[in-house]
């Protein structure tokens, strides 16, 4: 108990600075990936791009009468605003959720983690360590997070 009261007092702490990642104690970073992975391209197979395109509402400002101090006055033209078009994916939600259960499926938990404030290179551990009140991630650039337990 008192690990989850400090690990969640570390969340709270940790504000925006926090990365989604998926977790498993004691599995090793290339599997976490490899299994992100197959999740991925299931719930893109079960749940394609459906793309729909859509409209900004369009808004009328009506035109209005405009006076000096002399009482020469002149009408402004009303104008529209909005119809912008913008695409959408429809099975995006549905497709985040299939992952989510897939790696649930394979015993994951999706946490939100603390950003790691290193102040030099860390060791990189090849699988996830225990949680302690410790515990960061560093991001890898567009291959997940890196689970870490600095000290």
């Amino acid at each position: 108990m008192r690990l989850a009261i400090g690990f969640g007092m570390v969340l709270v702490l940790s504000g925006c600075f926090a990365i989604d990642t998926y977790y498993a104690e004691g599995v090793s970073i290339a599997t976490r990936d490899r299994d992100f992975a197959v999740c991925e391209r299931q719930a893109l197979q079960d749940y394609p791009i459906l793309r729909d395109i859509r409209r900004t509402p369009r808004v009328f400002h009506p035109g209005r009468q405009v006076c000096d101090s002399n009482g020469n006055c002149a009408l402004e033209p009303g104008y529209w605003t909005g119809g912008e078009t913008y695409t959408v994916d429809l099975n995006r939600n549905p497709r985040a959720r299939a992952v989510v259960g897939c790696m649930g499926g394979r015993g994951y938990t999706l946490l939100s983690l603390p950003v790691c404030n290193l102040d030099g290179p860390v060791a990189a551990p090849t699988v996830m360590p225990t949680l302690t009140s410790e515990t960061c991630v560093v991001n890898r650039q567009g291959i997940g997070a890196l689970v870490l337990n600095p000290s």
